[in-house]
Parts: structure tokens; C-alpha cells; sequence
């Protein structure tokens, strides 16, 4: 085990990362924010193109969309993870369905994520958090139009 890590992780990065999808469906910050490293080495690379570095710009997101929208259906399915030591990465498309608060309109957000987790005193944290569009598929659309 590395000087990092006190002790081995007592859920799996793939339990930490659906509970991290999970989450959304609080609308909680400090819930959602608490599956990241509390650290500035943090990088969230958005589908928009956007790059939040750090635990305060990570933070300040989720409040952000949280104010926005209420997250009614998540889901995070992941095609593959893998683990070396107290690192882990997995990949994965993440589904979710959301209301926008300011008008009540029903949106989808479809995207394909990647992440990096290490292990810190027995938890895992993401460290990194990558995701893109999808090819085909439109990263974000209005449910109640039948699109």
C-alpha cells in the first residue's frame, strides 16, 4: 500500500462511482462535492469544453447546476474499470434526466465520462473527471418536445 492510503478502500471504485451518480438525485452539494480529492489537483474536463480546476471550481459548479436544475433520473453505466495499487480508472456513459427550474422544461443530458480515483485513508476520491459527447447522439436535449 502507498504512503498515500492508511488503510484498503471499504467500497470499490465502482460502488464510489454509482454513489457518485447517485448524488445527483439529492441535489446536495456537499454530498455530490465529497466524492472528489479536497485538493487544487482536481480536474473536472466538461462536455461543453469547460475545465474546472480545482475543489472550489468543482464546488462551484455543482452549486451552479444544482440552482438550475433538479436531477429526476441518473444513471452512470459504466463499460469498463480498472485498478492498479490505490489508483483506479473507469469509463462509462452517464444518463441523466433533469428539470429546469426556471421554466419547469424536461431535459436529457447524454454523455460519456472517464474517470481517475485514488485511494485516500480508505476512500476513493476522483481526482479526475472527463467527459464528452457522444458521436450520434445530442450531448443535451428537451424531453418535453418529444426530442
Amino acid at each position: 500500500m502507498s504512503p498515500t492510503s492508511n488503510r484498503m478502500p471499504t467500497a470499490s471504485p465502482e460502488q464510489t462511482l454509482k454513489s457518485w451518480s447517485e448524488a445527483f438525485l439529492l441535489g446536495d452539494v456537499d454530498r455530490a462535492v465529497s466524492f472528489y480529492d479536497e485538493s487544487e489537483d482536481v480536474v473536472l474536463l466538461h462536455s461543453t469544453g469547460d475545465v474546472s480546476r480545482g475543489i472550489t471550481e468543482v464546488r462551484t459548479d455543482y452549486v451552479n447546476a444544482f440552482e438550475e436544475v433538479v436531477f429526476e433520473d441518473v444513471s452512470l453505466d459504466l463499460s469498463g474499470s480498472w485498478q492498479d495499487g490505490d489508483v483506479a480508472w473507469a469509463t462509462g456513459r452517464f444518463v441523466a434526466q433533469a428539470r429546469r427550474k426556471a421554466d419547469d422544461s424536461l431535459w436529457r443530458l447524454e454523455i460519456s465520462t472517464s474517470f481517475v480515483l485514488k485511494n485516500r485513508g480508505g476512500t476513493w476520491k476522483i481526482f479526475l473527471e472527463q467527459s464528452t459527447p457522444l458521436k450520434g447522439i445530442p450531448r443535451i436535449r428537451r424531453r418535453d418536445q418529444g426530442q
